[in-house]
């Protein structure tokens, strides 16, 4: 029921809010890209950049027609299952990315109860997603983040189920689900850290240390086989080494110049650092290392002020404690989240981030293990730090958010029950404390 209503609230918001935030070319932003190339996908023309093929840019912007790793390929291959079926307008991607939002929120209180066993902290948890603007932004605006929710999910359950019970097979589906998160969202790499080295190292203290390693093995060689045909594509294509995506350059290049180190836009991204000086005909992996370099030496000539200044920015911008009005602003203006969705999202961040906080105490006081959740939160944060604080860059934690908020929940509502219940029994406590004081017999009594 919960997931019928967290479906209902993003096809009224698509419906009411962005429906007629259609992004034709030439529109250059992601919104553009996934829903142009799923269109190129399902015509069978592969997974060729979609700014180059539509002729909307310099046409020594992009190389290879026929392939881009410009973003990972599973949202991409998703909306186009769409395409095929007929439905190929923008609107039709936002709604197809609400049905991911809807199966977030289902996986969410599924999650929730999972770990705890409580079903009211499962449906809270659902709750608390099926409404939870910053999640539900995401299904409006064809992002890659709508895909990558639920797969965050996914891939906690299979973390938890490892902890409960270390196996080979439990280990494939850690490796699997991380796998998959890696084919929609690059960033995702960083949990072969942060993620499957804290599990081995949780599991070695029940199971024994070989068999843990053996286990952190067999899950780190499947993600690598999940991503693996991406990959060789991508390696057997560019004239440079491209792994998942492209993106690093880019992302590096309108990241680390004057006005996001020293000006208004501290922490944050500016489009107009970006260079554009490379050869004509260049194809993605030669443009990526160019902007690389370029951006490596704005960085080498600021690394003080980089470590000092601007990645503590960038960490308080993703967790809306350095200037989050303005980044509310940033979110209306230039990632185009809506005015009174932005602002209710900042404030439904703070709120259900203090029940977050209760609900990991609750999992530290019981002994739940809090490896998957913080990974997500550490993961979050190594991008922020590494490239740039926006808003939608946090998904992973809002995921933990809802589910931790939910779990909050449940326990103060425990807690409350039964500093209520133990109110309740102190009169008839005193009475029976009384009675067996007073001086009449025991018949009497």
């Amino acid at each position: 029921m919960i997931g019928v209503l967290g479906l209902a609230v993003r096809v009224a918001t698509v419906w009411t809010e962005y429906r007629k935030l259609t992004p034709p070319p030439p529109d250059l932003t992601d919104n553009t890209w996934y829903w142009l190339q799923s269109k190129l996908v399902a015509h069978g023309h592969g997974f060729a950049n979609p700014f180059y093929w539509y002729g909307k840019v310099e046409p020594h912007y992009t190389g290879p027609i026929q392939h881009s790793a410009g973003h990972p390929p599973l949202y991409t291959l998703y909306l186009a299952i769409f395409q095929l079926l007929g439905f190929g307008s923008p609107l039709s991607m936002r709604l197809a990315s609400s049905i991911l939002g809807a199966i977030c929120v289902v996986g969410v209180g599924w999650l929730a109860l999972k770990i705890t066993g409580s079903e009211r902290a499962g449906i809270i948890a659902a709750l608390l997603a099926a409404i939870y603007p910053n999640l539900w932004i995401n299904d409006g605006l064809i992002l890659s983040e709508s895909m990558y929710a639920p797969l965050i999910v996914l891939l906690m359950w299979t973390s938890y189920r490892l902890i409960d019970k270390p196996s080979t097979w439990r280990a494939v589906g850690v490796g699997a689900a991380l796998g998959l998160c890696c084919l929609t969202r690059s960033e995702s790499q960083i949990l072969f850290i942060v993620l499957l080295v804290p599990l081995c190292l949780w599991a070695g203290r029940s199971v024994g240390w070989l068999r843990a390693l053996r286990n952190l093995g067999v899950a780190v060689l499947c993600g690598l086989v999940v991503i693996s045909p991406w990959v060789i594509k991508n390696l057997t294509t560019f004239k440079h080494p491209v792994f998942l995506a492209i993106g690093a350059g880019f992302v590096l290049d309108v990241s680390n110049c004057d006005s996001t180190y020293y000006g208004q836009l501290l922490g944050y991204t500016d489009a107009t650092c970006s260079t554009s000086k490379w050869p004509k005909g260049a194809d993605e992996s030669e443009i990526e290392v160019i902007l690389r370099e370029h951006a490596t030496r704005y960085i080498s000539a600021h690394k003080a002020r980089l470590l000092t200044v601007v990645v503590p920015a960038r960490l308080g911008r993703i967790f809306n404690v350095y200037r989050p009005f303005q980044g509310v602003d940033l979110d209306i203006f230039f990632e185009r989240r809506g005015r009174w969705q932005s602002w209710a999202g900042l404030w439904s961040y703070y709120a259900i981030g203090l029940a977050a906080i209760a609900g990991a105490v609750a999992m530290w006081r019981r002994r739940i293990s809090l490896v998957p959740p913080l990974a997500m939160v550490v993961m979050v944060a190594v991008t922020a730090a590494s490239t740039m604080g926006i808003t939608r860059y946090r998904v992973a934690a809002e995921v933990v958010w809802v589910l931790l908020g939910g779990i909050g929940v449940d326990a103060a509502w425990s807690w409350w029950s039964r500093r209520r219940a133990s109110s309740r029994s102190n009169p008839a406590e005193t009475a029976m404390a009384a009675a067996s004081s007073s001086p009449i017999s025991a018949v009497d009594r």
